[in-house]
């Protein structure tokens, strides 16, 4: 079991390495030239208990209006946790059409991808969290303008 939720994970996380690898000079999506807006993501599976307690600790849910440092702080909590660690891993310079595209293949509808991505342009940053295979664990994704 634990190896087809490290499979996953690995999947999730090399498709977005390799999304990522676009050129920081693409056109942007507004049609304009220069560079196009990029992305820090990073990923982490963990309990999900221990996810749970701090998202619930928070008060977290996409639907409130958070500021950057609250939702940054979130992640930070999690991350630097005392709590098993299952995977991590992170990739910069990532786009906006590559965090669409991992949205929408892995459920978002077109329009829930560009509400969250709204979201992660006007705020700064946002952070999903994801039920895996395996009952008792759970990965956060957090992505931030770079």
């Amino acid at each position: 079991m634990k190896k087809k939720i490290l499979g996953f994970v690995s999947i999730l996380l090399l498709g977005l390495s390799l999304v990522g690898c676009k050129r920081a000079t693409d056109d942007d999506s507004s049609g304009g030239s220069g560079s196009e807006q990029l992305y820090y993501i990073e990923a982490m599976e963990t309990d999900m208990s221990y996810i749970q307690d701090v998202v619930s600790q928070s008060g977290y849910t996409q639907e409130k209006d958070f500021t950057f440092a609250e939702v940054k702080e979130i992640r930070q909590t999690i991350r630097n946790g005392e709590c098993t660690r299952y995977d991590f891993s992170s990739f910069p310079n990532v786009t906006r059409s590559d965090i669409y595209d991992f949205l929408v293949s892995h459920g978002k509808t077109p329009t829930e991808a560009n509400t969250v991505i709204a979201k992660l342009n006007s705020r700064g940053n946002e952070i999903m969290f994801y039920t895996l295979a395996n009952p008792t664990h759970a990965a956060y994704v957090y992505a931030e303008k770079q």
